[in-house]
């Protein structure tokens, strides 16, 4: 109602809104013609259709002329019909007797006269010195009744009143049915409100507001039918549910063609049952801006003390996105079956019970039973070891409390005696925000584990080493690590105002810490729009205007630019504004904040240096804690060097492989260390030094033996990648080193690396397993990551494998690791034997750089 106020004329008055019913309380033709000309004379200048009803002592002659005082063109008013001057007896009697019931009839016929004619609506008076003080209740009764009215209609009254025809009880009746009264005191006119009816209104307005913000909030509206005026009136929620604008006359029509056409028979049905006195309680589709959506409607009779039917009244509520829930449930649930079904891991679904409610063919041969057997059973009803039963209760138990996933691992025996070894993801499933079941989903990893218990046997040594460095190398990284949290908390002291400024008027507002920020003299006013831009740094300024453009159309934006204070500083400020639109959608205001981020920035700057130096440091360290390894690896193995027997030279054998494998390492670790800092290695280089320092290890008598590399430049891996492919090529090189030209007076040795098409290696016909190769390439890459297929080919021209001899039953440690780090980078390994030895190794990864 705020957004339609009126212009009063009076003075005392100012804008009033639609709905405005006061009195005026007068002594002579003057106190009248005072208050009544300029409220007309504003009415005809804004557009409203005027009514003034007289009686004495300003009978219709002597209005017209007062007004025409200050309307010298008031005859184009009235001969358009604008304004109507009338007596009261032609608007208010009906043979000489008040008509209450003719005069509220006019009320709407004269409101429904003006808006149909294109005004803004109606401005009305009326004099009440022709009552008669017997009629006096009477008229109080009609006053109220018309008060309600004019509340709901866009309507200005004034009722005037002869303070001499007034007793005190009579003045009292008056106040109390208007919102406020004038009367003249000392020459002044004042305003007198109605503190009762202030009070009503003020918590008639708190309920409705309490009401309509619980609609909106529960998306729910509300609606009433009185049979005997065949009035039916809804809220203003439901108004939005039904997407039907306000003003639109409301009926049964109305809301049967927001019906969806295939629910309409329906619908008419339960409406029409609802009118026979039956309450219902349905759900149907109705249409909305060509949109479909769901609601549910609950309606009930309303009877009279009689038991009579007066109508009924009901809600409405928007189910759509339930509706849409459980429409994508049904959905989910039926893919959620293809998956599970089809899916080698197993997968079981248990509700609170702790007993199956769903199991997927995999779990038949780990439980020995089928799906269906299995439904319905707990864990320890199908035989599951005791302990492994009270793990999973306690993980299942923490779950349904947390509603958060947890994960186990645990062994377990078939009932045909076949180990196992699973990782369980255990999820929860939520229905309404409550834990009502979870899902198990179990990998079998015995192959995982068999390979970590080698890989940690292998190394055990080399951990035992390093473990006492790592330990002072965490202690370092802490230290750090909260020093940057010191660096954090300090970033936090950032300064931050306030400011808005009106568009129309270019007019701003500052707080005090904007003052601070720019460096402006507080006692200057906030500068306007084209003041504030000198403030903005040149180079950042088309940006600026560019970002203040975007966000016109309401849209909340936030950018960083730099500003040039008042002192000649140079900052750097974080800007979070958005513009507020008035009903046309048209920006009138923008406001936001400016925080001082220079502090900020340069920490962050001081940051990222630091974490370069940081990584390099640390890269450093180990690269150092390796060569001592390989020290002492080779100190050892000078010990059996000097023995010279057999089983000694098998043990000195394997120091030396143990130290080509670190020094692999090691050499990832110098790169890492010489380059930018990051964690991204440039793996050709690196290749090239580890191949060089691996032909310098070994002696190879009179043997000739050349090193081939074709290696694809600017490749870049992780830690992940690079160190696996470190220690491949290092077993490949020197298994070929070692093996592959005893007796033969030359040899070449051909590494290449390159990138190829995904697509190539399902095309090559010498591929093996072009399904199982097709899908490690897909699965190796991550979300958000871009991934590339590469080709790794180690190759001699030695007598070759023989022909009994597979990657898989391989006796020897190094073939060993191989098979294990190509599995580890979901790679395919392919062993040639055509002319000498060729090992093919085709993964996919993220390149990073």
């Amino acid at each position: 109602m705020r957004r339609n106020l009126r212009k009063s004329g009076i003075d005392i008055i100012g804008d009033v809104p639609w709905g405005t019913h006061f009195c005026q309380f007068y002594q002579t033709k003057e106190d009248l013609t005072e208050i009544l000309v300029p409220y007309f004379k504003t009415g005809l200048e804004n557009n409203e259709f005027c009514m003034w009803v007289t009686s004495q002592p300003l009978e219709v002659e002597e209005a017209e002329k007062a007004l025409r005082k200050a309307v010298p063109d008031v005859d184009v008013y009235l001969e358009k019909g604008q304004i109507r001057i009338i007596s009261y007896i032609d608007w208010c009697m009906k043979d000489g007797i008040f008509d209450s019931e003719k005069v509220i009839n006019q009320w709407i016929e004269k409101i429904e006269q003006a808006l149909s004619g294109g005004y803004d609506g109606l401005r009305m008076t009326g004099n009440i010195s022709w009552l008669k003080r017997k009629d006096w209740k009477d008229f109080a009764d009609y006053e109220a009744e018309g008060d309600r009215i004019i509340g709901n209609y866009r309507i200005v009254a004034l009722c005037t009143y002869c303070l001499d025809r007034c007793n005190a009880s009579e003045i009292i009746d008056v106040v109390t049915n208007h919102q406020f009264a004038l009367i003249k005191k000392e020459g002044e006119w004042e305003q007198i409100e109605s503190s009762r009816r202030k009070e009503v209104e003020k918590a008639l307005r708190e309920s409705r507001e309490d009401l309509n913000r619980a609609q909106e909030v529960g998306n729910i509206g509300s609606w009433r039918l009185k049979l005997d005026k065949n009035e039916l009136t809804w809220s203003d929620q439901n108004y939005r549910i039904f997407g039907v604008p306000k003003r639109t006359p409301l009926s049964y029509e109305t809301f049967l063609s927001t019906v969806h056409p295939d629910d309409r028979e329906y619908v008419d049905k339960k409406w029409k049952e609802g009118l026979a006195g039956e309450p219902y309680d349905i759900e149907h589709r109705i249409i909305m801006d060509s949109k479909v959506r769901w609601v549910r409607e609950k309606a009930y009779p309303e009877f009279d003390k009689e038991g009579a039917l007066l109508g009924s009244f009901g809600i409405t509520q928007d189910i759509t996105e339930r509706k849409q829930a459980e429409e994508a449930l049904i959905r989910n649930e039926n893919k959620f079956r293809t998956l599970a079904e089809n899916c080698p891991d197993i997968i079981a679904r248990f509700g609170r019970q702790k007993k199956h409610i769903y199991a997927n063919p995999a779990a038949m041969e780990p439980y020995g039973c089928s799906p269906e057997e299995i439904v319905g059973k707990t864990n320890s009803e199908l035989r599951m070891d005791p302990g492994n039963v009270n793990l999973w209760e306690g993980h299942y138990e923490n779950v349904f409390t947390t509603g958060k996933p947890e994960t186990m691992e645990f062994r377990h025996t078939s009932p045909l005696g076949k180990e196992y070894y699973f990782n369980t993801r255990i999820v929860p499933e939520f229905v309404d925000g409550e834990v009502t079941s979870v899902l198990a989903i179990s990998r079998d990893i015995t192959d995982i584990k068999e390979a970590e218990a080698r890989l940690k046997e292998a190394y055990e040594n080399l951990e035992e080493l390093v473990e006492e460095r790592t330990i002072q190398l965490e202690k370092a990284y802490n230290s750090l690590k909260e020093s940057e949290k010191g660096l954090s908390e300090a970033q936090k002291m950032a300064h931050i105002g306030n400011w808005e400024w009106d568009i129309s008027s270019n007019k701003a507002y500052w707080s005090e810490e904007m003052y601070r920020i720019f460096g402006r003299d507080p006692e200057k006013l906030a500068p306007s729009y084209n003041d504030y831009l000198c403030y903005v740094h040149p180079d950042d300024r088309d940006y600026y205007c560019n970002a203040i453009k975007k966000a016109v159309s309401g849209i909340p934006f936030d950018i960083d630019y730099r500003i040039v204070t008042d002192t000649g500083e140079e900052r750097i400020v974080h800007m979070k504004s958005e513009f507020i639109l008035n009903n046309r959608i048209v920006p009138v205001r923008i406001k936001g904040i400016v925080q001082d981020i220079t502090e900020r920035k340069k920490a962050e700057k001081a940051m990222a240096n630091l974490e370069i130096a940081r990584k390099k440091e640390i890269h450093h360290r180990i690269k150092n804690n390796l060569q001592v390894i390989s020290s002492l690896l080779d100190l050892q193995a000078e010990k059996f060097n000097n023995r010279k027997c057999v089983k000694d030279s098998e043990v000195l054998k394997a120091f030396r492989e143990s130290q080509n494998r670190v020094m692999s390492i090691a050499l990832i670790h110098e790169e890492l260390h010489e380059g930018k800092g990051n964690d991204t290695l440039n793996f050709s280089p690196y290749l090239k030094r580890l191949s060089k320092n691996l032909f310098q290890t070994y002696t190879l008598g009179n043997a000739d033996t050349r090193l081939d590399i074709d290696l694809e430049e600017d490749i870049f891996f992780d830690m992940d990648v690079a160190v696996p492919l470190g220690i491949i090529i290092n077993e490949l090189v020197s298994n070929s080193l070692k093996h592959a030209f005893k007796g033969k007076d030359k040899g070449v040795i051909r590494i290449k690396l390159y990138r190829e098409e995904s697509s190539e290696c399902a095309n090559n016909a010498e591929c093996t397993n072009k399904a199982e190769c097709t899908k490690n390439m897909q699965g190796s890459k991550k979300e958000g990551e871009k991934g590339t297929n590469f080709i790794l080919k180690v190759s001699d021209n030695g007598p070759g494998m023989p022909e009994s001899f597979t990657t898989k039953n391989s006796g020897t440690l190094g073939i060993q690791l191989v098979h294990i780090l190509a599995n580890q980078l979901d790679a395919e390994l392919e062993l040639k034997r055509d002319s000498g030895t060729e090992f093919t190794i085709r993964f996919t990864v993220a390149e990073k750089k």
